[in-house]
């Protein structure tokens, strides 16, 4: 994403003057701060397992060199084909190369912020390849052309109001006024695209140097859908 200095500065002192976002803001922080203490409040030893994931994460960026060449070599062993680029724009030329090479008119995205940094959908629509966000926040920002407001809820910002307009204006459905059906709107649209999209990108939450295995988490159902 190209995001200046002086688009930050606009958009920060329009956001300061907007009391809805603010209060959407306000009530997803409150909401992610009481799901931690609940989910952190059931596993005991949650504090140690995160100092050594913490130490794990260290380590891997002390060594990132070796680590991606151990890496390349256990996925190559399994048949996996490793590319490497040397910037993101190197990425988005490779990745929209494979794409026209095997005639691809429509890709389905798992969420990905390393793709959104890169600026990888615009790369692909301007190649006239059709893209579509399947992770439910991503999905929604997409539509209203914004980028993500927060890495793990791209759509902190917007209130189901706005949402469920969005929906309306874009989707054509009725003003629904429930969470359960906006998200059955969006699950309804999006399994269409999965069924007709010829590629699948998604991120991963972590790689195994060793194996050579791609670990992706998920709690909503789309990344099994946009990968094999």
């Amino acid at each position: 994403m190209n995001i200046r200095t002086e688009q930050f500065k606009k958009q920060a002192a329009l956001a300061l003057e907007d009391k809805t976002m603010q209060e959407a803001i306000s009530r997803a922080s409150r909401r992610f701060s009481q799901n931690r203490t609940k989910a952190f409040g059931e596993l005991p030893e949650a504090e140690s397992l995160r100092t050594r994931a913490h130490e794990i994460k260290a380590e891997a960026i002390a060594h990132l060199d070796a680590y991606l060449e151990e890496f390349t070599a256990s996925a190559q062993k399994l048949g996996i084909t490793v590319h490497r680029s040397a910037d993101g724009a190197a990425a988005c030329r490779t990745i929209g190369d494979l794409a026209r090479s095997k005639g691809i008119e429509m890709v389905v995205k798992g969420k990905s912020m390393t793709t959104e940094e890169i600026d990888l959908n615009r790369h692909l629509e301007t190649a006239g390849i059709q893209v579509w966000e399947t992770d439910l926040g991503e999905f929604i920002i997409q539509l209203a052309g914004e980028g993500p407001s927060h890495i793990i809820a791209p759509a902190l910002h917007k209130t189901q109001q706005e949402i469920a307009l969005l929906f309306n204006r874009k989707l054509g459905v009725p003003l629904y006024d429930s969470p359960e059906k906006l998200t059955q709107v969006a699950r309804e649209f999006l399994r269409d695209k999965y069924f007709q999209a010829g590629l699948g990108i998604s991120g991963a939450n972590f790689v195994l140097a060793q194996t050579g295995a791609i670990a992706i988490l998920e709690n909503e159902g789309n990344a099994r859908f946009s990968t094999t």
